[in-house]
């Protein structure tokens, strides 16, 4: 009697993805999330709050500024899987706002408005 002992090699997924907010710094918006992982074929992302999906390369609309992690499960058909996950920041349109150094004085009133420090 002879024994046959079959070995499958395979390599582990590896999870890596990327967004982008369009447009950027303005509400209403979305996020696009492109997958860039490797050796899988299956996807699960979970965004927290905001839901989850099983797309490749799934988008989020947002009303309103948020933060929040999105988590990506890359998996292969054997079942190995590889986990990534980022801090995510929706941003507003930021509001400028000056004072002037001076509101008083004979009329025409003019002032010079210093430039804003932006961080």
């Amino acid at each position: 009697m002879t024994l046959r002992l079959v070995i499958l090699m395979c390599t582990y997924p590896e999870s890596i993805f990327n967004y982008v907010q369009d447009p950027m710094c303005e509400v209403p918006t979305s996020v696009s999330f492109t997958n860039n992982s490797s050796g899988a074929s299956a996807y699960i992302w979970d965004f927290g709050i905001y839901g989850s999906s099983n797309q490749q390369n799934p988008s989020l609309p947002f009303s309103q500024p948020a933060n929040f992690n999105a988590l990506l499960i890359a998996q292969n058909i054997f079942g190995c899987s590889d986990t990534s996950s980022k801090p995510i920041k929706v941003y507003a349109k930021p509001l400028a706002a000056y004072t002037p150094d001076s509101i008083s004085g004979c009329p025409p009133l003019s002032y010079i408005r210093k430039p804003l420090t932006v961080f």
